[in-house]
């Protein structure tokens, strides 16, 4: 059986996407699953839904609020996502802010989790042997 690249592009619930796919990028790896298990972690952090748009603009507009809008230095690659458009630059907040009762690790694992860019995310094999989880 042959390995493809491409996808279809519905692949989570409009909450749980990775903004690659919310600019309509097909090709992809795990690196959306680390993502939608960030706002998994993030919800079981807030007990509630974290990231809750209406459309896929919207999403993409509640992802920058919450940790700002890409800089092509953080993610040199989103201009040549298929849907890709420029938005109004929001800077960041502290991720503390947030998650203001998460411990120093849960929002070291959140950060490296919801980076930008897909080439600089924690790997799914990262993500579970990263110090929050040791501790556990």
């Amino acid at each position: 059986m042959q390995s493809h690249l491409y996808f279809a592009l519905f692949v989570f619930a409009r909450w749980y996407r990775a903004p690659e796919l919310l600019f309509g990028s097909k090709q992809y790896g795990s690196g959306v699953d680390v993502w939608a298990s960030a706002c998994i972690f993030a919800e079981l952090l807030l007990g509630r839904p974290f990231l809750q748009g209406s459309s896929d603009i919207d999403q993409l507009g509640k992802i920058f609020s919450a940790f700002g809008t890409p800089a092509p230095s953080q993610w040199p690659d989103i201009v040549n996502l298929p849907d890709y458009v420029e938005y109004q630059y929001v800077p960041a907040p502290p991720l503390r802010s947030l998650f203001s009762m998460a411990s120093d690790d849960a929002l070291d694992l959140l950060s490296k989790m919801f980076t930008y860019d897909l080439k600089a995310r924690i790997s799914v094999q990262q993500a579970l042997e990263h110090r929050y989880n040791i501790s556990l």
